[in-house]
């Protein structure tokens, strides 16, 4: 009977295989991959023993490590769990494995996930949008749980992951509030999933604004939006506006009705910034290296202008993060393999998951070496 290092015991556990290589280059480290188990036969076990006890499992590495998770859902009648688990390290020469323990025979303190440890440090907020209530905290980045301080009109929706919040166009947002965290001022990176039902307008920003155009921008600070199925990404810094603006060049990319995960990303150093959609560069350009994007004290608003006077979004939005770090390619490719994928189980190497309960890992005891004396000289043997 495995006991973990928190004294937790356990019956033989799955051994969860993800294909990363197939879509990675380079290695990443405690990157947050969504696991989702459904009523599938291979998770028979999982959801006979673990029932309705939300949280009595464990997940590790393939050294036994205890790696932190959060559940999203957890839906025992239905057979449907959703989790966010922090690999330490995702692989790119080779499959990832991490090891999923289900068979609760006792110890430790349960429940085992932890909210406030599961997601990336450089995520300063990540929003799963999940909740069906109005208020509350929705969702946590890596300091903790973050409210939702101020929400008018959106409702809930299906998401693109379990649920999300529904935008009709008509002064739907929800008001993410000011932390000094939020005043990023040198690499930053986007990401979310946007399912539009119309096309015109649309809105997130870090700052008050009016007027399409840079010059014409009130306040300071970062922010994106869309108009006609087009994209756009701006930032203010003082004495400086970039505006990394698909309307024209490439034109519109967005249609009624389909999921599209956008990254938006600005790089300090050099000025580069780029949109990336479904894993495709969109936009990218060079504009105002080395300077400081500004700071204020406004709330980050979702879904509208701030000034709630036009171009406001229209659809559904999900699982909505702010990092303070340029993301890597192959970060950025992963976020989006990992939910595109979420259901994609199976048994050979093109199914993206694969699960089997496996008999427990043992640790490997390496023998101490034996050292002979042959004239004077040490030999290992």
């Amino acid at each position: 009977m495995p006991t973990l290092a928190d004294g937790s015991q356990w019956g033989d556990p799955y051994l969860l295989t993800l294909n990363t290589d197939d879509f990675i280059a380079n290695p990443l480290s405690d990157f947050t991959h969504l696991i989702k188990i459904t009523d599938i036969p291979v998770f028979t076990d999982f959801w006979n023993l673990v029932n309705q006890n939300e949280g009595y499992v464990h997940f590790t590495d393939v050294n036994g490590n205890i790696i932190p998770y959060k559940v999203q859902r957890w839906d025992y009648l239905n057979r449907v769990a959703y989790f966010w688990v922090k690999i330490p390290t995702v692989l790119a020469i080779a499959d990832t494995q991490i090891y999923l323990y289900f068979d609760y025979k006792g110890g430790g303190t349960p429940p085992f996930h932890q909210p406030n440890a599961y997601m990336n440090s450089n995520y300063v907020r990540a929003y799963h949008l999940d909740e069906d209530n109005s208020e509350g905290a929705w969702d946590d980045g890596a300091a903790g749980e973050h409210d939702i301080s101020y929400i008018v009109g959106t409702t809930a929706g299906t998401g693109k992951i379990n649920k999300c919040r529904y935008h009709d166009g008509a002064d739907d947002f929800y008001d993410i509030p000011h932390d000094t965290d939020l005043n990023i001022t040198d690499d930053i990176t986007f990401s979310f999933w946007f399912k539009p039902t119309y096309l015109p307008g649309g809105i997130l920003a870090k700052y008050l604004f009016c007027g399409m155009e840079p010059a014409t921008w009130i306040g300071k600070g970062y922010g994106f939006y869309r108009q006609a199925g087009s994209l756009a990404f701006g930032l203010r810094g003082d004495g400086w506006n970039a505006e990394l603006d698909g309307y024209g060049d490439p034109g519109p990319i967005l249609s009624v009705g389909n999921w599209y995960h956008i990254i938006m990303r600005r790089r300090r150093s050099d000025g580069y910034m780029d949109i990336r959609v479904n894993r495709q560069e969109y936009k990218e350009g060079y504009l105002y290296p080395g300077g400081a994007i500004a700071t204020n004290t406004t709330p980050y608003r979702v879904g509208t202008r701030s000034d709630n006077s036009a171009e406001d979004a229209y659809g559904y939005i999900d699982d909505f993060r702010i990092s303070n770090v340029f993301r890597s390619n192959d970060w950025c490719d992963l976020e989006n393999i990992c939910v595109e994928k979420q259901d994609d189980w199976g048994t050979v190497p093109t199914n993206y998951l694969q699960a089997e309960i496996v008999t427990a890992p043992q640790k490997v005891i390496v023998p101490r070496p034996v050292i002979f004396l042959s004239g004077g000289e040490v030999v290992w043997r």
